[in-house]
């Protein structure tokens, strides 16, 4: 049997073994439409794809579309505890490119804010970046002088890690009232999304097409990862030796897990092929199997 294993041009191995030569992109006819899979450990779509009595081969490409978007990946979050006194002033969560702020009601003193990545996806150990913004004012909205946290200065911290702040709000002599009424906070996620690791945690979606003959099958592999909007490398199966024009197609999930994040959704193009890699009528394709 002869195999051909590609990825995305995320994955660098390419392994090539050419049955018959690879067919040009228009040649294909027909689109297989959303397909998916489950999370299931193992779980395999598999098709029948009949061509007409002229076809010699089957072109097929594939493309996992589980990802079409960053906003679908699980996000990494920042969130900042406002103490003061052992007392639980406020809470403020962030993700990604995201912010949240507060207003207190709160005079001179000293605020402690504790930093921590709960709710991160764990897949992730890239360090976030965050800012904390602040401002202590009077009841009239005037400044009053604060010290410890320089205000909106961007620091890292480590998934899964605390980190720990202080700020003191104090008087300001130089406008009426002096003393500090309320404090401004501001957390804001300026972390970027990290695609390539999360993408690289994903199973990888394969796909393989056999043609079954009197002695041995042709068939061919390919592979996608997903993350982009671009199909896997086409492949072109021969008919084999004593082979009808009927095709098989499997579609296949790696993951190793059941973890709702290593479902599938995807789809595939094919197209029936005569001797000289023109498309024939157009093939019938028969589900054999959902997963």
């Amino acid at each position: 049997m002869c195999i051909l294993m590609t990825k995305t041009a995320r994955i660098s191995s390419l392994f090539l073994c050419a049955l018959v030569p690879i067919a040009t992109s228009n040649s294909f006819a027909d689109d297989s439409g959303s397909k998916s899979l489950s999370s299931a450990v193992g779980s395999s779509d598999f098709f029948k794809l009949s061509c007409a009595v002229d076809t010699a081969s089957v072109s097929f490409k594939l493309r996992d579309e589980s990802l079409d978007s960053s906003t679908e990946i699980p996000p990494q979050v920042v969130n900042a505890a406002i103490s003061s006194g052992g007392e639980s002033l406020a809470d403020l969560t962030a993700n990604s490119g995201n912010s949240d702020e507060t207003t207190l009601a709160v005079g001179n003193g000293k605020y402690l804010i504790t930093l921590d990545t709960v709710g991160t996806n764990d897949v992730l150990t890239t360090p976030q970046t965050y800012a904390v913004e602040y401002q202590c004012s009077n009841s009239n909205g005037d400044a009053t002088k604060s010290a410890g946290l320089k205000s909106g200065k961007v620091r890292k911290i480590k998934n899964s890690k605390k980190a720990k702040i202080a700020i003191r709000c104090k008087s300001n002599k130089k406008v009426s009232p002096s003393e500090t009424a309320s404090l401004h906070l501001k957390l804001t996620n300026t972390s970027a999304i990290p695609v390539d690791q999360w993408v690289a945690s994903l199973p990888v979606l394969s796909g393989q097409v056999v043609n079954r003959g009197s002695g041995v099958a042709s068939a061919l592999n390919v592979s996608d990862l997903t993350g982009d909007d671009e199909y896997s490398q086409e492949i072109n199966v021969a008919q084999a030796a004593g082979g009808s024009t009927d095709y098989y197609i499997s579609v296949n999930n790696s993951g190793t897990s059941e973890a709702n994040d290593n479902s599938k959704s995807y789809s595939f193009i094919y197209s029936c092929l005569n001797s000289s890699g023109q498309a024939t009528t157009a093939g019938s394709l028969e589900t054999l199997q959902d997963q």
